[in-house]
């Protein structure tokens, strides 16, 4: 696990209050990302996750799920080539595909080919 601590400002308003805001990244034995979490240092009990699994052979995660509480959501991925499917399901569900290509100088372009809610 790889923890960082940043201050951070909790209230912009006419007294502003700042707190560290600690943030922890979790990996697999294969080096995969698998946890993703922030929270303040004074008020852990919020916290921030996301969580990645089902990885394929490439390493690419098939699913990630969020918790932010109030907004949960969890996106699932279909890897087909440079085509990617995605499927994000919450209150509503969002289904779209996207192929990535790069050009002559290496950058990287991104194709939506269809998006329906």
């Amino acid at each position: 696990m790889i923890q960082s601590r940043a201050k951070a400002l909790v209230n912009a308003g006419t007294s502003p209050t700042y707190a560290w805001q600690i943030a922890t990244k979790t990996y697999n034995a294969l080096g995969y990302l698998t946890e993703e979490t922030e929270f303040r240092e004074d008020d852990s009990s919020t916290k921030l996750r996301t969580n990645y699994s089902n990885f394929d052979m490439l390493g690419r995660p098939q699913t990630k799920t969020v918790d932010r509480a109030p907004i949960n959501y969890q996106v699932s991925y279909d890897y087909r080539g440079l085509a990617t499917d995605m499927t994000v399901s919450g209150d509503r569900t969002l289904t779209m595909g996207f192929v990535e290509s790069s050009n002559k100088w290496g950058q990287i372009n991104i194709l939506t080919l269809n998006a329906t809610s």
